[in-house]
């Protein structure tokens, strides 16, 4: 694909879907190269400049992909790799040696501190407070958590986060996100706690081995490598808090591999399996436990809650009024966002309204509440409702089918006259037709729904 330029800002994505994406790759490898270089053979000088030309190219390329989680990962990166293999060498490093650890050290700080400070990642990373993405990235953090909530154990589908954000909880503007931009916000909501739990486990996996079977009675070695792998797959957990770039198949497999190297070269050295997988399960109940309840405060400061019910509906709750509510929608009538709308229009009327539930489109209406409301197409299979009130936005075909003691239609402006009386006079029930001011009604569905909660409140 080339050096993806005029879509980012000027910030270079390379061969990758996205800069984010580049950033990974380049964390994911550079921790290897510190490995290369502190075991290579001092006297190979062909073998050192290599390692260091690379280190100097990978970490060039990073800074220029401009990624901020990436620039943050392989700082802790390299700050997790000079902490331990210092700590398990402290005793027993010849001076030389530690000399040209430190001096190591300090040079990739430099090294990092001088790419930052003259290139356009210096600026993206002081304007962070006032940067619209992560400003947009946290109200969307906020609003998922009610997704979480709404359907905590099973979630909501692979794949469906970004849709269903934007269908029912968005309150963004000008923007659609695809996905949570956390890949771990990302699998709660697609797959709830049944995959949320094993997620956080296989995670901590590494970590408990790291810690429990102690880097320090790994042969030396096999310790380097083991501390490369931890420092690698701490940079990727980090960069994969602030994007959902897993979802890339290239990314997905470098995350696979670079966990493995990690689960082999930590925990199977230390032969300490089952408790590592004992505290490791304690971090992910921990981890579930958390997300549970800050989702459940999050709704709890929410004037309408949502709640996913099995039948696919969508339940809002937290009205003042008296009357329960069915929505059938099509996905015409209210527009391809029909979920944002009816939660404005629950919102304006909940001095009227109890609940309100939305059946997903090609849901044959069965009207269990008082009132039933039929979009569009959805009056087409709604030959068995037995509510006491119907309301039919939109149809699209003669309602003689439907009985019911009142209904009530709603026409769109721009229905001809004809195609109304035709619809009309066709019907055997008590039908009576909704005007706004002489005309048909707007497709206001908010005015809708009060009339519909008016009229209610007349039997």
């Amino acid at each position: 694909m080339g050096t993806v330029i005029e879509y980012f800002n000027e910030r270079h994505s390379y061969v990758f879907e996205n800069p984010n994406a580049a950033a990974v790759f380049f964390v994911a490898i550079l921790p290897f190269l510190y490995f290369a270089g502190f075991t290579a053979n001092t006297k190979n000088t062909w073998l050192i400049f290599s390692v260091r030309f690379l280190e100097l190219s990978f970490t060039a390329a990073l800074v220029f992909t401009q990624s901020r989680a990436g620039l943050i990962a392989i700082l802790v990166a390299i700050v997790f790799w000079s902490f331990f293999v210092g700590r398990a060498y402290r005793k027993n490093i010849s001076t030389s040696i530690q000399r040209r650890w430190k001096f190591a050290l300090l040079c990739r700080f430099l090294l990092l501190f001088a790419l930052v400070a003259f290139s356009a990642i210096g600026k993206r990373m002081l304007a962070m407070p006032a940067d619209a993405s992560v400003s947009n990235r946290l109200q969307v953090w906020r609003e998922s958590l009610g997704l979480f909530a709404a359907s905590p154990w099973n979630g909501w589908g692979k794949g469906m986060a970004g849709a269903v954000h934007h269908q029912w909880v968005q309150t963004l503007t000008g923007h659609a996100y695809s996905d949570m931009l956390n890949g771990y916000l990302q699998i709660a909501i697609d797959f709830g706690i049944k995959g949320l739990f094993p997620l956080m486990l296989a995670i901590a996996l590494p970590y408990a081995g790291f810690t429990i079977a102690g880097y320090k009675r790994i042969e030396r070695d096999e310790m380097l490598l083991g501390v490369a792998c931890m420092a690698a797959y701490t940079g990727l957990l980090i960069c994969h808090f602030s994007s959902t770039i897993w979802i890339y198949p290239p990314i997905l497999f470098l995350s696979m591999g670079i966990y493995i190297l990690a689960v082999y070269s930590v925990l199977f050295s230390g032969r300490q399996i089952v408790k590592s997988a004992i505290w490791s399960c304690l971090f992910a109940c921990f981890c579930v436990i958390a997300l549970y309840g800050l989702a459940a405060i999050r709704t709890s400061k929410e004037i309408v809650s949502l709640t996913r019910m099995r039948n696919g509906a969508i339940c809002f709750t937290g009205g003042q009024g008296a009357a329960d509510i069915d929505v059938y929608v099509d996905n015409q009538s209210l527009g391809q966002s029909y979920g944002n709308v009816l939660r404005r229009a629950f919102e304006e009327n909940r001095q009227f309204v109890k609940t309100l539930t939305v059946y997903p489109p090609g849901t044959k209406a069965k009207g269990s509440s008082q009132i039933a409301v039929l979009l569009g197409a959805a009056s087409e299979r709604a030959n068995d409702i037995k509510a006491t009130l119907i309301y039919i936005f939109a149809p699209t075909r003669p309602v003689s089918a439907i009985t019911a003691p009142k209904i009530r239609m709603a026409f769109l402006p721009e229905y001809e006259e004809m195609n109304i009386k035709t619809i009309f006079f066709v019907s055997d029930c008590p039908v009576r037709i909704i005007q706004d001011s002489g005309n048909c009604i707007t497709t206001d569905f908010s005015k809708l729904l009060s009339q519909c909660c008016a009229d209610a409140l007349s039997f």
